[in-house]
């Protein structure tokens, strides 16, 4: 049963992985966009391109929506959009900072339910 929970956890952990590396993919993309247009929203759309371990998990047209989402998130909070260009050199490190928490969190949880099991199955008496 311990080889199930961590089966889990590391599936989890590639998971928290892939989805926060697409995060930051979108950030860095989006604080780029705002540095080249100057703090504007710009009429066209630069591409970015996923790296190529990330486009086979990917569908084409969803990162292309997903883009199109940033970039609708970007024009919703237009006021602001100054203030964020500046900051846009901090935001991908918050990122991967969160990522490292949930990491943390996701192995003393797999950690703790890998101790709880083994307090609480009966133990087997080995015979040899």
């Amino acid at each position: 049963m311990k080889w199930i929970i961590w089966t889990v956890g590391a599936l989890l952990a590639a998971l928290w992985t892939g989805t926060l590396a697409v995060v930051a993919l979108l950030v860095g993309w989006t604080s780029k966009v705002l540095q080249g247009s100057g703090g504007s929203i710009p009429s066209t759309l630069p591409t970015l391109e996923l790296p190529a371990w990330l486009a086979l998990w990917i569908d084409l047209p969803a990162w292309q929506a997903a883009q199109e989402q940033a970039l609708q998130m970007l024009a919703s909070i237009q006021q602001w959009l100054p203030a964020l260009g500046t900051a846009t050199g901090w935001l991908e490190p918050v990122v991967w900072t969160i990522w490292g928490l949930g990491m943390v969190l996701l192995l003393v949880a797999a950690g703790a339910s890998h101790w709880l099991w083994g307090r609480l199955s009966p133990a087997t008496p080995r015979t040899s």
